[in-house]
């Protein structure tokens, strides 16, 4: 077994070493070695969504929930993209499990969902 696969080790040391990580445009390339959506959530919920989002690369599934402060800012950053580069810039959005149309929700973020 090669260490870097073990998803246990990379998300422990992910954590770790988060607060000493000097390449912040490369943060998220850790987090694609984990192959496990339990050591995610795990991650997530230890450093908090906004610490980990990464700007310079924003690519990627957003699962967000308006009424926490914290998701709804990076919701917002997106947003503030997608105004910039353009709706098409955010795709397959749903709400409360519903698909709506990506520009909808670059005019109006909501406040819960």
């Amino acid at each position: 077994m090669k260490l870097y696969d073990d998803n246990e080790w990379i998300s422990s040391m992910y954590m770790t070493f988060i607060g000493r990580l000097i390449n912040k445009q490369n943060s998220d390339i850790v987090k694609k070695l984990l192959k496990s959506p339990t050591h995610m959530r795990e991650i997530y919920r230890k450093i908090g969504t906004l610490n980990l989002f990464n700007s310079y690369r924003p690519n990627g599934m957003y699962i967000l929930n308006c009424s926490i402060h914290e998701e709804k800012s990076v919701l917002q950053a997106i947003v503030e993209m997608a105004r910039k580069e353009g709706p098409k810039f955010i795709s397959d959005v749903k709400l409360d499990g519903k698909g709506i149309d990506s520009g909808e929700i670059v005019k109006t973020i909501p406040k819960q969902g």
